[in-house]
């Protein structure tokens, strides 16, 4: 999803969580390479802030960059339903 600033982050940012529902088994979490990271307060997911896109001035390195972070998560996000 895409989420505004909000309580979480002062910015807004792309993430990408599993449903509670899902019998997703989330200890341990999986390692994450730059620059995304994990948010554990009040809900587990894979987060990659606006900033971290920005500092990239090229668009092709800021695509790169969300498709990197949305493999990673996706890939994530399926080895832990399926643990």
């Amino acid at each position: 999803g895409l989420a505004v600033a909000d309580s979480y982050y002062p910015e807004p940012y792309f993430y990408v969580t599993c449903r509670k529902g899902d019998g997703v088994k989330y200890e341990p979490l999986p390692p994450l390479d730059k620059p995304g990271i994990w948010h554990d307060h009040e809900w587990k997911g894979q987060v990659l802030s606006a900033s971290a896109i920005a500092i990239h001035e090229k668009s092709e390195d800021q695509l790169n960059v969300c498709r990197h972070f949305f493999d990673q998560a996706l890939e994530n996000a399926l080895a832990l339903i399926e643990r």
